[in-house]
């Protein structure tokens, strides 16, 4: 074909010049990257393009965006790749082979001890060498970056997971001027289900009230909750007038359109329709929960497939986006964020030591603390435990922007590797801390 070519082998050997092997064997198990179905043709070129992600991702954070400057970084000279500079050299001599193969954060300093930059890595050694990798044509930021570090420091930690939390904090903490994103603590949108209400509502906040209402979430952006909203709308009967309206309506006896429409179960109807209406609100609630109430995915996507066969592929489109955003929802509810006030979960997360985890407590939504622990560590566990969950203490009235922060990247984190790790949901059948130990020491 006559289409540009991008080479992942090519790619490797630039940006990993520490591996020994640069075979498909050596990258996927560098990067974790598991295989199903080796040496067939479908199951190597899914490898192949699970590993070009990864590569990708290591361009992008080197400042590689275009698709110029990747096609040309992969047919560099090596002796055009490593960089010349004296410092440079010093650098990759001196402090690079002090450099652990293990989760951390990485800081790049100034002569004058500034933080230049912040940095995340998977294996701190693999990362951080692959500065001494890049162009000297390409990447200007990248480049710029380079000629002012004069030191490079790092911080061990147990797992990834744990190395992104704290590159988040610090970045947020130093404001080091080469870190162009998450400087800022953002606002996340949650959905907002009124159950103060006689008949309640859903909408969505920027911010967690002390108001009654029950929170989830957070979502990225208001464009993605409201698109939850309004597909959660066509899904249940829940009102969408407002007080006055629906005072009105049940003055006059005489239900809206959304009614007519299916879309309301109408409550204005009188004291009748109360119990059905309210039932309805417990269906939204184990939907938002993480419960798939009554299959409603899956008659979703059998109706995306009867438009399909219909050819009305734009339609089939839309609803196909939707349900990819709901199944989304519901399994990020269920595994991190469900109504924050009642949500209390252990996360355990693999370690590079593989007869150790890494524990996140989290109560009320919010990470309360973080454990490294072998089997035989459990039993010490029993203060946290107790202090964690059965101190009796209620959800706080307000959900500070850094708690929120750690929740987004909780959720995003679980939904992204939602075939790894494992969640121990702490339940009213847990009912002291032994019993949690136990379920605990069965995770293990």
């Amino acid at each position: 074909l006559a289409n540009p070519v991008l080479c992942t082998c090519r790619l490797a050997r630039r940006l990993l010049p520490q591996l020994r092997s640069k075979s498909l064997d050596a990258l996927t198990l560098h990067y974790g990257i598991k295989v199903k179905h080796r040496h067939r043709a479908l199951g190597d070129a899914e490898a192949t393009a699970h590993l070009l992600t990864r590569l990708m991702g290591e361009l992008s954070g080197q400042g590689f965006g275009a698709a110029d400057q990747v096609l040309g970084f992969q047919h560099k000279r090596k002796s055009e790749i490593v960089p010349s500079a004296a410092h440079l050299t010093k650098l990759r001599e001196t402090v690079l082979p002090q450099v652990p193969h293990r989760p951390g954060v990485y800081l790049m300093k100034s002569r004058s001890g500034e933080i230049l930059y912040v940095g995340k890595a998977k294996a701190l050694r693999d990362r951080v060498g692959s500065y001494f990798a890049a162009p000297d044509g390409l990447a200007p930021k990248v480049r710029e970056l380079m000629g002012k570090v004069r030191d490079i420091a790092w911080e061990e930690t147990p797992s990834e997971l744990s190395a992104l939390m704290l590159e988040s904090r610090l970045i947020k903490a130093m404001q080091p001027r080469y870190n162009t994103l998450i400087k800022r603590y953002r606002t996340y949108p949650f959905i907002r289900l009124d159950v103060s209400a006689a008949y309640p509502t859903l909408g969505w906040s920027s911010e967690i009230l002390p108001d009654g209402a029950e929170y989830y979430g957070p979502f990225g952006g208001r464009r993605s909750v409201e698109t939850v909203i309004e597909t959660i709308g066509a899904l249940f009967r829940l009102r969408s007038c407002d007080t006055a309206t629906l005072h009105s309506a049940v003055a006059h006896q005489r239900p809206c359109l959304f009614y007519d429409l299916g879309r309301c179960a109408a409550p204005c109807r009188g004291d009748e329709a109360r119990a059905a209406y309210l039932d309805e609100v417990q269906r939204v609630r184990r939907f938002l929960s993480g419960g798939d109430e009554s299959g409603l995915i899956a008659e979703l996507e059998a109706h995306m497939a009867g438009l399909a066969e219909q050819m009305r592929f734009e339609d089939a489109a839309a609803l196909r986006d939707k349900i990819r955003d709901l199944k989304k929802v519901v399994y990020r509810q269920s595994r991190i964020a469900a109504s924050i006030n009642e949500h209390h979960l252990l996360l355990i997360q693999p370690t590079a030591d593989p007869t150790r985890a890494e524990l996140f407590f989290i109560r009320h939504g919010r990470l309360h603390a973080q454990a490294v622990i072998d089997e035989s560590g459990i039993d010490g566990l029993r203060g946290t435990v107790e202090t964690v969950y059965f101190s009796g203490t209620e959800a706080p009235p307000h959900c500070r922007k850094e708690e929120i922060d750690e929740m987004r990247i909780l959720a995003n984190w679980v939904w992204r590797y939602r075939s790894q790790g494992t969640h121990l949901y702490i339940t009213t059948a847990h009912a002291s801390p032994d019993d949690v130990l136990t379920a605990l020491r069965t995770q293990l």
